[in-house]
């Protein structure tokens, strides 16, 4: 028993293994994005940069968009109206390295900039 746990345990520690990374909590989130700039890719739409105004702004999109931090989770309301709900999603921050995930799946991931230096307000 006692051989297979640890095959199993240097498993886990191969190179190329990838471990999920635990989301970061409200705090630290808001803490990381407010004022600041994340360019990156997402998996489903591509490139992005997009600069998170301390207002709840979100600059750099297409279409007038906002942001909210909801628990745990960052909330984008793009196309603002009645109809439309927010797309909420966790991140997982490592230094200026955040990653987009939902129910523990990477959806994207990006850099964190201070400020706005892409000038999106």
């Amino acid at each position: 028993m006692r051989k297979i746990f640890l095959f199993a345990t240097g498993l886990l520690l191969l190179p190329g293994a990838q471990a999920t990374a635990e989301p970061a909590n409200g705090l630290t989130l808001m803490t990381a994005l407010s004022g600041n700039t994340v360019v990156g890719s997402m998996d489903e739409s591509g490139d992005y940069a997009e600069f998170f105004a301390p207002s709840g702004a979100l600059y750099g999109t297409a279409a007038p968009a906002s942001w909210y931090i909801d628990g745990n989770r960052v909330c984008f309301r793009y196309h603002p109206g009645p109809y439309k709900r927010p797309d909420c999603v966790a991140a997982a921050i490592d230094g200026s390295s955040i990653t987009w995930m939902d129910q523990g799946e990477p959806l994207g991931s990006g850099e964190i900039l201070e400020g706005d230096p892409r000038g999106l307000q």
